[in-house]
């Protein structure tokens, strides 16, 4: 798949349909074993149900903001613009020729591991692209909720819900469009993220760059 590198942080003015989908063929459990690399949670942090979105953070923080609070000013590992990265930089977007070339978030910044702890973390992007290439992908609403179904190798699936994201302009597209990104920095930029970006009646999700101060859901792996 030819990649797409866009900085996203609303999603496309397309929709399309759905299937509805009963709700025992989706697994709902916190561990749910794909037959991949990693296990994969049932449902997102935060949410205890597959369709429930759970909560938003920006990349590598840790705490949720207010619903108009997800802008570059307020971000973390910044001191106000996209050029002044403290943190996770291997480019010239650091504060003052800052880089420290991580590439991929400790683990007192991945906010599944600070959250569900033991071997619990942000998918890295070599395990999302795993579940891209090995599993099978359908859009459809489950208890009410648009998002993926995803059949892992085993034979059981897990439910990727429609979050939306927030920004400054607060939530949008929330149960229409969603993304999902990774614990690795995007090639292109450190100012973005590697991720995951999809709409309504999208046959497979986008890989896409995403900014990093944006408000996201987020699934987790682990071992």
């Amino acid at each position: 798949m030819r990649k797409i590198r866009l900085f996203l942080c609303a999603s496309a003015a397309l929709f399309g349909c759905s299937l509805s989908l009963r709700g025992q063929e989706i697994e709902t459990t916190q561990v749910v074993d794909l037959g991949l690399s990693v296990k994969w949670a049932g449902y997102n942090i935060d949410a205890s149900a597959p369709e429930q979105f759970g909560g938003y953070y920006a990349w590598g923080e840790i705490e949720e903001k207010g619903d108009k609070d997800y802008v570059i000013a307020n971000y973390k590992w910044c001191k106000g613009t996209k050029d002044t990265l403290t943190k996770y930089c291997y480019d010239e977007y650091g504060l003052d020729g800052f880089r420290d070339d991580k590439r991929v978030l400790d683990p007192e910044d991945d906010v599944a591991h600070v959250k569900w702890g033991g071997s619990w973390h942000i998918p890295t992007q070599a395990q999302w692209t795993e579940l891209y290439q090995k599993a099978k992908w359908k859009y459809l609403t489950y208890n009410g909720t648009e998002g993926y179904r995803i059949t892992g190798p085993s034979g059981k699936s897990i439910f990727l819900p429609s979050g939306g994201v927030k920004t400054m302009l607060g939530y949008l597209r929330q149960g229409f469009a969603g993304s999902y990104y990774a614990s690795t920095l995007d090639e292109i930029s450190s100012y973005g993220c590697f991720g995951y970006y999809f709409y309504a009646g999208m046959r497979r999700p986008t890989i896409v760059g995403l900014l990093r101060e944006c408000g996201r859901t987020v699934r987790a792996v682990c071992d």
